[in-house]
């Protein structure tokens, strides 16, 4: 670990997930040399440059702190992987099976669905659909968003086994979206 002119930068092996790199988001924690100054929440990454045969490389990003030389420190580090979104059009999405649960069940479920827009839409439909057999005709509207700025959701539903997302009324110059669906 090194800190010049209130950048960090660390030695990192990568254990597992893509190698990290420019512009990401990167969490440390638990380090101790120079205060635990490399130790940052969601720090955007200035530089990373890795041997991808290997995992092993160094990753520099912004924190306030005195200069300090070379140091050996030992810590754990954090890189999510970036969501990228789609293209946004007008479309059905696939659907996906909610899991059942055993014996007879009649208490509901609660669903949670969002709508993220990296590149915001000047109008969009999206309607949460649900049906007991995942067959066109059977899928019935359980709610419907119109928040161009994206929006988090939730439903509670009863014996429902196929859950999707339909898309309409797209506009705007190259939206780009993020559907998420969770039980």
């Amino acid at each position: 670990m090194a800190v010049a002119s209130n950048v960090v930068t660390i030695g990192a092996q990568v254990l597992e997930g893509p190698i990290p790199t420019t512009g990401g988001l990167i969490t440390v924690v638990g380090t101790s040399s120079g205060s635990g100054v490399a130790n940052v929440q969601a720090a955007t990454i200035l530089q990373a440059t890795f041997n991808a045969a290997t995992g092993l490389g160094t990753v520099a990003y912004s924190a306030t702190g005195s200069n300090q030389g070379t140091t050996t420190d030992s810590g754990n580090a954090y890189v999510p992987i970036q969501e990228v979104g789609e293209g946004l059009v007008a479309k059905t999405t696939v659907a996906y099976a909610i899991p059942s649960v055993g014996g007879h069940n009649d208490n509901g479920l609660t669903l949670t669905w969002s709508t993220n827009y990296p590149v915001a839409p000047s109008g969009v439909t999206v309607q949460l659909q649900a049906a007991m057999v995942d067959v066109n005709s059977q899928y019935g509207i359980l709610d419907t968003s119109t928040n161009v700025n994206g929006e988090i959701r939730s439903v509670t539903l009863t014996r429902f086994r196929f859950v999707r997302a339909v898309i309409s009324g797209v506009t705007g110059t190259n939206p780009t979206s993020v559907i998420k669906i969770g039980i």
